[in-house]
């Protein structure tokens, strides 16, 4: 799941908007050509670790339950530092 986290925080791949500590939307001012998604984030929401569940379960066929897998390891993964949970459905890289 670290891995998928990984791939979620590089450029141009996790789709949820980057804000501000108070709950609010971040706009800055982009260069020409690029967009929200060409800008490095280190946020991403349970949704698109969501979008990893086909690969998962290519890996790991005996699991009948990967989104509640997603799920835990996600916490297990805040339990340990590795993640910060902003708010219900968001996380952050430290």
């Amino acid at each position: 799941m670290l891995n998928v986290v990984r791939r979620l925080c590089e450029v141009g791949t996790a789709r949820c908007a980057v804000r501000a500590p108070s709950g609010r939307k971040i706009s800055a001012a982009l260069p020409p050509g690029t967009s929200q998604r060409d800008v490095p984030t280190n946020t991403f929401t349970t949704a698109d670790a969501y979008a990893f569940t086909r690969e998962l379960e290519a890996l790991h066929p005996d699991n009948r339950n990967i989104r509640p897998k997603i799920r835990q390891q996600l916490q297990v993964l805040r339990d340990l530092g590795l993640l910060l949970h902003v708010e219900r459905g968001v996380w952050r890289l430290p």
